[in-house]
């Protein structure tokens, strides 16, 4: 991996959440937008990061433009898959504030995978399949889905708390290199298979 310092250097000032992927009404970054408010009244130095798009942008920017958050918002659009990592490196939390249905509570978002991988802490909705992996693992936290001021709290209890943000910083290291790649899971299957 390379990482892009410009990227790291632009947001290195700044306590960084970060969303990364589809940013359709389904994941959920409508409840983030709402909590904002209340967030930067403790953390003056706040930044949240969408890196992605959808068609569902416009409705982003009019509600941040309502809530007058939005000098505290990056909407970089897509980019480069290869720029993903330099993304994370620059972040204290990483999201996925997805909203319940069949397929959240059953699938795994590929974000959080790649926000574990570089050891980046997690604030998921609690869907079951985030919260299986959250509270299996202890990687981060979780906040009641479309509840924007559970998920403020979330961010400033742990924005107020860096030894358990290193503590999930190191567990999500562990879980990847440990339990959760390619090469351990796919024993898993073989052996499965197998029987």
């Amino acid at each position: 991996i390379k990482f892009d310092q410009q990227i790291i250097k632009k947001y290195s000032k700044y306590f960084m959440l970060l969303y990364l992927g589809n940013t359709s009404e389904r994941r959920g970054l409508m409840t983030v937008l709402k909590s904002i408010p209340k967030i930067i009244n403790t953390v003056p130095n706040f930044k949240f990061v969408i890196v992605g798009s959808s068609s569902f942008d416009n409705e982003l920017l009019k509600t941040s433009k309502t809530l007058n958050i939005l000098k505290y918002i990056d909407f970089e659009g897509w980019k480069n898959e290869s720029l993903f990592p330099s993304y994370i490196k620059a972040s204290n939390l990483a999201i996925s504030p997805l909203l319940p249905n069949l397929h959240h509570h059953t699938t795994y978002a590929n974000k959080i995978f790649q926000y574990m991988s570089f050891g980046c802490p997690l604030i998921c909705s609690d869907v079951l399949a985030q919260k299986e992996i959250i509270e299996k693992y202890k990687v981060g936290e979780l906040f009641k889905t479309e509840n924007s001021n559970d998920f403020s709290k979330t961010v400033l209890e742990l924005y107020k708390n860096s030894e358990k943000l290193k503590t999930y910083s190191l567990n999500c290291k562990i879980t990847i290199k440990n339990h959760l790649n390619n090469e351990i899971v796919s024993q898993q299957i073989v052996s499965m298979y197998a029987k």
